[in-house]
């Protein structure tokens, strides 16, 4: 979102229109997509996707299995390393995919993320 909001918006009726939430962070707030929907709420707009408080959390990989284990969600084996390193403590599924605890949807991921 590189405009205002407000700016973007202005021309809207909040009771006429459904905004299809596709922005992925305001552009001088690096991870800010979870600020949006809160943003759009107090405009007064309806909006598609989950609030802020669930975008904020799902950028947790690691929160986010916590959350769907305690409600009985079945989840992919996976394990948590703390930093890099050549020592795979048991792990023994491959191929594997490594990725960042604390990003967004794929972001972070490429080719190089699969171990065989």
């Amino acid at each position: 979102m590189r405009d205002s909001l407000e700016e973007v918006l202005k021309d809207f009726d909040p009771s006429k229109v459904v905004i299809f939430n596709w922005c992925e962070q305001f552009s001088d707030i690096p991870k800010s997509y979870h600020l949006i929907p809160s943003a759009l709420e107090k405009m007064g707009f309806y909006y598609t996707g989950c609030d802020s408080a669930c975008l904020e959390l799902t950028q947790d990989k690691v929160a986010t299995k916590e959350v769907l284990l305690k409600n009985k969600v079945s989840t992919p084996f996976s394990k948590v390393y703390k930093r890099g390193g050549k020592f795979l403590n048991g792990w023994h599924r491959f191929p594997s995919i490594v990725k960042p605890q604390l990003e967004h949807s794929s972001e972070g991921i490429s080719k190089e993320s699969i171990v065989d």
